[in-house]
């Protein structure tokens, strides 16, 4: 049931989304974590493991994988894009802390989304 988050639970989201360390800027880094953290907290997911794999609650589901794969997925393709665009345009400034952070919380809303609880209502 909803509560506030814990540092296990920060620790166990660091886990899950791994990419969050390559993002340089602390404040950052902790924001995205502690995003995800409130997200969980106030659900009644214990993990973003424990969230259906799908776009849309009820709608098609990953064949495999869970939902970390699908947002790492989307986030190492937004890291690449972000390389690629800088290298095709030297001029251009890319904020890779920002493109990762993005990447990573893509998706921060589907803890509340696909609640079982918020679904019922």
């Amino acid at each position: 049931m909803p509560s506030e988050p814990d540092d296990a639970l920060r620790a166990q989201i660091a886990e899950e989304l791994p990419e969050s360390a390559e993002i340089t800027d602390a404040g950052l880094r902790r924001g995205v974590i502690e995003a995800w953290a409130l997200a969980l907290a106030r659900s009644s997911y214990a993990s973003i493991r424990d969230i259906p794999p799908s776009g849309n609650p009820g709608s098609m589901t990953l064949k495999q994988g869970d939902q970390t794969h699908h947002i790492r997925g989307v986030t190492r393709l937004a890291m690449r894009m972000g390389h690629e665009m800088q290298a095709c345009h030297p001029e251009m400034v890319v904020k890779h802390d920002i493109v990762i952070a993005g990447g990573l919380c893509h998706d921060v809303g589907k803890p509340w989304e696909f609640d079982p609880e918020n679904r019922r209502r």
